[in-house]
């Protein structure tokens, strides 16, 4: 049914109990604002936000991963343990673009979704520095890299359907691994070579905004990790299914 693609309030609620405890300020605050907003669309977003501010501190995941990649990375966690049928960030993404206009479970969506589930294998696989460092230090056009790979009217769009984005994401880890990899490596180079070149001043802006919105959310997460685990294991602990 429809409802499947809308975020649960009600699993939130204990999602959060079991993180930070019923009695805690964390959820506190988000069962007000649970309350306040639950009747509006704009709730997945909140609570996806929530989400993120709230478990970033004791998720576990390594320390590497930080911004984007564990935002990223922490949604598919999410759709892990919720068994969902993509990756959410996707709604936080196109929010910034389409607003209050945005379809939730529209086929683009649910792509970047499945985009942002390939990123995020990399991402609890990429157990070498050099790997960790190449992300790291494109954190910045990660978000352009899964959009432009999942639109159509992207010169670069590489998955069309949901079927196509599905089935590659489905592939074994030695096939993914490798090829999903030279995608994202020739991608970024495409995008930088834009904006050298000055060609990219409308996606400029809007990634400015996004990683605005996500240097907010960094800002509320105010502990630190309470423990962290090797990429490895992060990978084996949150039990990633791809098929």
């Amino acid at each position: 049914s429809s409802d499947d693609w809308r975020v649960r309030a009600a699993i939130f609620g204990c999602a959060l109990i079991l993180l930070v405890g019923e009695t805690s300020d964390d959820y506190a605050s988000w069962l007000e604002a649970e309350k306040e907003a639950l009747e509006r669309l704009e709730v997945a977003k909140l609570l996806l936000t929530n989400w993120i501010v709230t478990s970033s501190y004791n998720c576990g995941l390594p320390l590497w991963m930080d911004d984007e990649i564990l935002e990223i990375s922490l949604c598919e966690v999410m759709k892990s343990l919720w068994h969902q049928p993509f990756n959410r960030y996707a709604w936080l993404v196109e929010h910034e673009y389409s607003q209050f206009e945005m379809s939730y479970h529209a086929n683009h969506i649910i792509i970047l979704g499945h985009v942002f589930s390939m990123l995020a294998r990399l991402f609890l696989s990429a157990h070498e520095k050099t790997e960790q460092d190449f992300y790291n230090g494109n954190v910045d056009v990660l978000v352009e890299v899964a959009r432009r790979l999942s639109n159509p009217e992207s010169d670069i769009c590489h998955f069309r359907t949901v079927n196509a984005a599905e089935h590659y994401l489905r592939l074994d880890g030695e096939i993914f691994a490798p090829r999903m990899a030279k995608i994202i490596r020739r991608t970024i180079k495409v995008i930088r070579e834009e904006t050298e070149l000055g060609e990219a001043s409308e996606t400029e802006s809007h990634n400015v905004r996004l990683r605005a919105a996500v240097d907010a959310r960094r800002a509320k997460v105010k502990n630190k990790r309470m423990w962290i685990i090797s990429t490895e294991a992060a990978g084996i602990a949150c039990k990633i299914a791809y098929h």
